[in-house]
């Protein structure tokens, strides 16, 4: 999370190793200066001489390796930093002293070293560097100048001591801008800006650490993803506006956040959606605290709520696990996904993660998605599809096991579509008598294909038999009546209601919206359709209020008794 923060560090640091090695071999060279007038010239003088030089060059290598490898910038100075300020400016102390103070370009020295102290940690610590400076210019020009040109040297020092505190200020400023600008550019790179939540590149990056570390020391023995979807927040955009939706993506990230506070990380996965992660916990405990989330987002009193369906504001949820459903980052997030879309469709937020314990919908999803790849129609069909299932199994007062079974064969009841030619499957004229005939075994190809999950086999007669008709004339097997299975005949009225909405019921291509299709659907009630069904749900819909879905359709029919 912090790797913009470390390149920028890494570079100012090349900056004050320079300085740092810039004093350092001013100070050599200094030494070297006032030594040539203390010792006489003989090969004393030269040992030494190489010596001091050697010293220098290796004093300067290790300035310039610490300070580079190991950046510390913005941070509180070390004693260890105290100590090598104090270092060099007794030497340069000495140096001054040792030579004439009051025409000595040594003095620069301290230039470099207060520079250096002060981009490398702050404002305060280059004041204080530019003190101590100040303190031993002061004390060469009164402990070696005779008393008469003293003040005079002084007089011309004080510019150099002024200097000194300026560049500290300037050199402070420019530290502090540099952190300043370095946080912000970190923080950009790791937090969503709306909702101040981690953004997904974080996430992805800690998931992979998160891994990393379970495989090689094993400090986790699991790690979890969920991933939370806001139901049908498109809709609410287009009703609202995106203003309005920005604050309730803001407060959903509040809401998740405060309720997942054990989480290693709450991130904002997407567009409306949410990633969280987990480590060490079991899969009851996520699905206790997505459970929760959910309902405090439900209850929080959002504007406009009313106008969504089932007048909430909510959550659809998958999870997966690492490394019960992969062993790469890659896996688990397409599992999470994968679990996620099928709540969305299938469950309808009665359960969100109840998908995640579902054996055989993870090889079920892979043909939905790519189905969806080439008619992004059928998957929004499919959702309406089991809305409307799901709608009138309820009214029908079907035990839940049933009508989970109901939405799971809607969910599916299309998938035999993987197999249709592309030029069939997109084509929005009428198909001619020979692609009706290819068209009409997707419900076979369906059956085929879901019947090889021995988990999901009970779903196999909703899929072979939804396009099955009331009078007999349906496919494939041209079942009547209550030979029909219920469930399908349920699939059927919901499949069939939806292609009248959306313009695509063959006998009548222009039936569009509610008003037209409840009228179609009670046209063909007794051919196409069980004609009490048809009575149940006209009632449940008109009671459902379906201007949640339609905002826009006139919705005014009589049913006669």
């Amino acid at each position: 999370m912090n790797n913009t923060k470390d390149v920028q560090k890494a570079k100012l640091s090349i900056i004050i190793a320079l300085m740092k090695v810039m004093y350092t071999v001013f100070t050599g060279i200094a030494v070297t200066s006032i030594l040539s007038d203390i010792i006489a010239l003989d090969i004393r003088y030269v040992q030494v001489r190489i010596m001091i030089v050697l010293a220098t060059m290796t004093i300067s290598w290790w300035q310039w390796f610490s300070t580079n490898n190991q950046p510390r910038l913005w941070e509180q100075p070390r004693l260890a930093d105290c100590a090598e300020l104090l270092f060099y400016i007794a030497i340069v102390t000495w140096i001054l002293y040792a030579s004439q103070p009051e025409t000595s370009i040594f003095k620069l020295t301290y230039i470099f070293i207060i520079m250096a102290n002060a981009f490398r940690f702050d404002m305060r610590y280059g004041f204080i560097s530019a003190g101590i400076a100040s303190a031993s210019v002061i004390f060469c020009d009164v402990a070696k100048l005779e008393q008469s040109r003293r003040f005079a040297y002084l007089e011309q020092d004080m510019l150099l001591i002024v200097s000194f505190f300026v560049l500290a200020f300037i050199m402070g400023y420019i530290s502090m801008s540099q952190k300043q600008d370095s946080e912000n550019m970190a923080r950009m790179a790791t937090t969503d800006e709306l909702t101040g939540l981690y953004n997904n590149r974080v996430f992805h990056e800690s998931l992979l650490k998160y891994i990393g570390e379970s495989n090689d020391n094993r400090r986790y023995e699991n790690v979890w993803v969920a991933l939370l979807d806001i139901a049908e927040f498109g809709r609410y955009n287009e009703l609202y506006g995106y203003t309005i939706g920005n604050s309730v993506l803001t407060q959903v990230g509040v809401i998740i956040s405060e309720g997942a506070r054990d989480a290693q990380l709450v991130s904002r996965y997407g567009d409306d959606k949410f990633g969280l992660i987990f480590t060490n916990c079991s899969l009851g405990h996520i699905k206790d605290t997505i459970a929760r989330i959910k309902r405090d987002i439900e209850d929080y009193p959002f504007y406009g709520k009313d106008n969504m369906p089932g007048g909430v504001i909510t959550v659809y949820a998958g999870i997966a696990g690492y490394p019960m459903n992969g062993l790469t980052k890659e896996q688990i997030i397409k599992s999470a996904a994968d679990n996620m879309n099928a709540a969305k469709l299938i469950y309808n937020n009665i359960d969100p993660v109840r998908m995640v314990q579902m054996e055989g919908m993870g090889v079920m999803q892979v043909f939905i998605n790519m189905l969806n790849s080439r008619d992004h129609y059928t998957y929004e069909h499919t959702q309406r599809v089991i809305a409307y299932a799901d709608m009138l199994a309820r009214a029908l007062d079907m035990h839940q096991r049933f009508i989970d079974d109901i939405k799971c064969g809607a969910y599916l009841h299309d998938i035999g579509k993987i197999d249709l030619p592309t030029a069939i499957l997109v084509k929005v004229q009428p198909l001619s008598d020979d692609e009706y005939d290819i068209f009409k075994n997707h419900v076979i190809w369906g059956a085929d294909i879901v019947g090889s999950v021995k988990s999901l086999a009970h779903t196999v007669p909703i899929i072979r038999h939804h396009h099955e008709r009331w009078d007999g004339l349906g496919y494939p097997d041209g079942l009547q009546g209550t030979d029909i299975p219920l469930e399908a005949r349920i699939v059927a009225l919901a499949n069939g209601f939806d292609m009248m909405l959306m313009g695509r019921w063959p006998d009548e291509p222009d039936c569009r919206g509610v008003a037209d299709a409840v009228q179609c659907l009670m046209r063909n009630a007794g051919t196409y359709f069980d004609p009490d069904l048809v009575d149940i749900f006209i009632k449940t819909i008109q009671s459902y209020n379906l201007q949640h879905l339609f905002p826009n359709d006139a919705f005014s029919v009589t049913i006669d008794a």
